[in-house]
């Protein structure tokens, strides 16, 4: 009989989802380069867990405004343009994944008359991997370099165990449209921890 998923209560010890800062950029270069190896391993295909590991599914997703939204974009920004980096490192061990944008236009309003946060044409970016680590509490640091923004927490796995972490955007705070849109950019991160059935 399978078991249903369980959500799980994360023990964040340390979050930050701070923007434009300095000192965030300097962190999160500094965590882009691993100084131990053999931490994680990416997972290409599914299948059951084996036994002695446990199993990490990644989502996030982000919408970004198209290129040259603004006059005057700073030319290293990652808006709109391929390749959008996400950061993972784990116990040191670190990887960037650059992912492509597929355009997208979206109502601007939701079906109970509310501004939609990502109404409008952007570009959606989607990050979905899987890593395979050793059970126990690692410390996580995800990070989005284009936005000088990340988070650091604490996660503890159980052994031959399936588990999701997915991460919804929030965006800042626009004063003309008097609600949160992806145009200004992202405010930080939600994290949702949970077990998943096993495959």
């Amino acid at each position: 009989m399978r078991r249903e998923a369980q959500s799980l209560v994360m023990s964040v010890v340390l979050g930050f989802a701070l923007v434009g800062c300095a000192t965030n950029a300097s962190l999160i270069n500094a965590r882009s380069h691993s100084n131990i190896d053999g931490i994680f391993s990416e997972v290409i295909r599914e299948g059951t867990v084996p036994k002695g590991y446990a199993d990490l599914e990644i989502h996030a997703s982000i919408k970004t405004r198209p290129e040259g939204y603004f006059l005057f974009e700073p030319r290293d920004s990652v808006q709109g343009k391929p390749g959008y980096p996400f950061l993972l490192n784990v116990d040191g061990q670190a990887v960037t994944w650059k992912v492509d944008g597929l355009q997208e236009t979206t109502p601007r309003y939701l079906e109970d008359g509310g501004r939609n946060p990502e109404g409008g044409t952007g570009f959606r970016y989607i990050l979905n991997r899987r890593i395979r680590l050793q059970p126990g509490t690692h410390r996580f640091f995800f990070g989005l370099p284009g936005e000088d923004s990340f988070l650091e927490f604490d996660v503890k796995l159980k052994e031959g165990r399936l588990y999701g972490l997915r991460f919804d955007p929030v965006y800042k705070w626009r004063s003309f449209a008097r609600s949160r849109h992806f145009i200004g950019g992202l405010s930080r991160y939600e994290m949702v921890l949970k077990e998943k059935c096993p495959d």
